[in-house]
């Protein structure tokens, strides 16, 4: 069968279009790798700037602002684990929610955080209305919408320390395997990050 002229012209403007959606979506991941490798790098040179002196809220608050820039989203909580409690404590949220979540406690094995924790390896939770670990409790309280997650483990060798936890990627497109991957390292600068200021500081 032959192709006419004008389908040979259809066909060629349809794989045009093709082809410009595909670099598209390239130029907007290599963007926003490129997005995570600055952020990293600046966790790498706050770990080096801790100190003796070092105010741990502020650092929290830096660790977790360059860990949302990393993950292209505005809300995040770092959760640091209370081992006497079976507790894990917000102690760092960014986002609307900052003043009601700050210090709020939940159960060690509550939620995707929990599970995070319980499986000690990271967690995509691409619709959470589809998970039967998630627990609407804190979205309850605060009064938010979650609709993805990430999370992360913080841990110094075998000593968990806590969890890493973001929400909601900007655009309201859910996360993926590569924000995943993006988060485990993330995860590992920050603890990195802990256990120096634990060290030098003596608080943690």
């Amino acid at each position: 069968m032959s192709l006419h002229r004008r389908d040979i012209i259809d066909i060629l403007r349809d794989e045009n279009e093709l082809l410009k959606t595909r670099n598209s979506q390239l130029g907007t991941r290599l963007a926003r790798m490129q997005l995570a490798f600055r952020a990293l790098n600046q966790i790498d040179d706050l770990t080096d700037r801790i100190d003796e002196s070092t105010d741990l809220e502020g650092l929290f608050r830096q660790l977790l602002q360059l860990v949302l820039h990393a993950s292209d989203t505005e809300h995040g909580s770092m959760l640091l684990l209370d081992e006497k409690a079976g507790e894990l404590q917000f102690v760092e949220v960014v986002g609307d929610t900052r003043e009601r979540l700050m210090n709020y406690r939940i159960d060690r094995n509550s939620g995707i955080v929990g599970q995070c924790l319980r499986l000690n390896r990271p967690v995509l939770v691409e619709n959470v209305r589809r998970s039967v670990e998630w627990s609407p409790e804190v979205d309850q309280l605060i009064g938010f919408s979650t609709l993805s997650v990430l999370c992360a483990p913080l841990n110094d060798g075998d000593r968990q320390l806590g969890v890493l936890e973001v929400v909601n990627q900007q655009g309201e497109r859910p996360f993926d395997k590569n924000d995943l991957a993006v988060l485990r390292v993330a995860a590992h600068y920050v603890s990195l990050a802990l256990v120096r200021a634990e060290r030098l500081t003596g608080e943690a």
